[in-house]
């Protein structure tokens, strides 16, 4: 296949791809294909090249260790907390009548407020997800020039940079660490306000976009199945009755969650078949197809066991096509099913067995291959 007149070659295996993201990411370079998703994101700028660097080598690994497993846990309770109030909001609103809602915009719009009070402080004003959302809508349009009605989404864009501007220029000590963090690369590297609110809603992008759509599938798949819900239900209360927060034992537990996590930050670390249900829905839902360009003639491995490689010239593009691992019945069974159990099984913990096309036994794998988004910056990352 070809691209504007490079050879464009498509890799749909787990070493492939984990050689594409990971292994070889010196090689299969990104820069131009980031540049263009930040542009779509956040608008042209004639020194977008220059600030995408600073994104990607300054304020990405520095956000990668703020946001791991370990270390986020300090915004988690001002995250609940914020989260909780805009839930509750909603719930009172319902009470006065019923009505459809859309799932997409409560947790769009409940996630938003929680994530924006949670990096940025009480000060920054988070009433903003019409605006994020609406821009949202654009930027795959943007990306990949298709026709759409350009102005309100270029609008809410102008609008969010506006506030972000606003914000950067009297930050307070109220915001995040990864926030302060941020602002002083930001300072350091002498940029304008508009310049730090633009990186800004990259960063306050990567945050909400993936994450947010992962999480409405999530629920969808718990509230088309009651007896997985139920189930789910009863894993939360009996972590929360472990920590002393019990009612009767037959009735569901009601708690203060914000308090539980100041009191106890792993509290909630327990919670096998909800970890697997977030792991599926990452695994079926996951559509992205990262797109590289290789920075000088290789060799890539896309099957290690099997000794297969692919030749990519200089200037020649790579696709890693992640749906063709997560849904690829060597790997995982029935892989057009969501199942909520998959990731808790033996099975899935120790990998499995496949066979190639010349019926040639695959060595087992120590685990299946799985992929997930950055939390830090929206990226693909496999799993080690």
């Amino acid at each position: 296949m070809n691209i504007a007149g490079r050879r464009l070659t498509v890799i749909s295996s787990p070493d492939g791809i984990a050689a594409i993201l990971r292994d070889h990411h010196n090689v299969f370079k990104s820069n131009y294909a980031q540049v263009e998703l930040t542009q779509a994101i956040a608008g042209f700028l004639e020194n977008a090249p220059r600030l995408q660097e600073i994104l990607h080598h300054q304020m990405s690994p520095m956000s990668g260790r703020t946001l791991a497993k370990m270390s986020m846990r300090k915004f988690t309770t001002t995250y609940v907390e914020r989260l909780l109030q805009e839930m509750n909001v909603f719930v009172a609103r319902s009470e006065r009548g019923a009505k459809a809602v859309s799932l997409m915009e409560l947790v769009g719009r409940c996630r938003l407020a929680a994530l924006c009070r949670a990096f940025f402080g009480p000060s920054f004003t988070d009433d903003v997800y019409d605006d994020v959302s609406c821009m949202d809508g654009s930027v795959y349009a943007r990306l990949y020039r298709l026709p759409y009605y350009w102005r309100p989404s270029t609008q809410a864009r102008e609008r969010l940079i506006a506030r972000l501007s606003e914000h950067v220029k009297k930050l307070e000590e109220d915001s995040a660490d990864v926030v302060i963090t941020t602002m002083d690369i930001l300072r350091a590297n002498k940029l304008t306000p508009e310049e730090m609110a633009w990186l800004l809603l990259v960063f306050l992008w990567g945050l909400y976009a993936n994450s947010t759509n992962m999480t409405f599938w999530a629920l969808t798949e718990i509230l088309a199945d009651e007896k997985l819900a139920t189930r789910l239900r009863a894993e939360i209360d009996g972590v929360l009755r472990a920590h002393g927060e019990t009612g009767k034992s037959d009735a569901p537990c009601a708690t203060d969650l914000p308090t539980l996590l100041r009191r106890d930050p792993h509290a909630l670390d327990s919670l096998p078949l909800l970890e697997s249900v977030v792991q599926e829905t990452i695994r079926l839902r996951l559509i992205s197809t990262p797109l590289r360009e290789a920075s000088c003639d290789t060799e890539l491995v896309v099957d290690a066991a099997a000794g297969r490689r692919v030749v990519v010239r200089k200037g020649e593009y790579v696709m890693a096509h992640l749906m063709g691992t997560h849904w690829d019945e060597r790997w995982y069974e029935q892989p057009d099913k969501f199942m909520p159990d998959r990731f808790m099984s033996n099975g899935y913990a120790s990998g499995l067995e496949g066979t190639d096309g010349d019926n040639t036994t695959r060595p087992k794998r120590t685990r299946p291959p799985f992929f997930y988004h950055s939390a830090r910056d929206g990226t693909l990352q496999p799993t080690k």
